[in-house]
């Protein structure tokens, strides 16, 4: 026959073979099944422990991807808030500073 030989393939060759560890276990990532509105953990559902195929672990690197990307922002957000407030703080500060030297100074002329 003009047709290919038959070659065994190890199981850890193929993309759908369970052979990735999940992230640890006390992620919890968002889309279906992960998340603490999802019922799941890290391997989005599955038993602690279990192996993730090439497809799965691609997709739990993606929500973790994802989840870094949203805290990063957030903490961004929140250290240009804490900068905001420093700065307006800054400013009261210096304004009621003034007002007590100002008045020293009045004490002092009139003295």
């Amino acid at each position: 026959g003009g047709g290919f030989p038959l070659v065994s393939v190890r199981p850890s060759m193929l993309i759908t073979y369970p052979q990735f560890p999940a992230a640890s276990d006390g992620l919890f990532l968002a889309g279906p099944g992960g998340g603490p509105n999802g019922g799941g953990g890290a391997a989005g559902g599955r038993a602690t422990g279990a192996l993730l195929t090439a497809g799965e672990k691609i997709d739990e690197q993606g929500r973790l991807l994802e989840a870094a990307s949203l805290e990063a922002q957030r903490l961004s957000k929140e250290l240009e808030e804490a900068h905001a407030d420093r700065v307006s703080m800054e400013y009261l500060l210096r304004e009621k500073l003034e007002r007590i030297v100002q008045g020293e100074i009045d004490r002092r002329l009139k003295a």
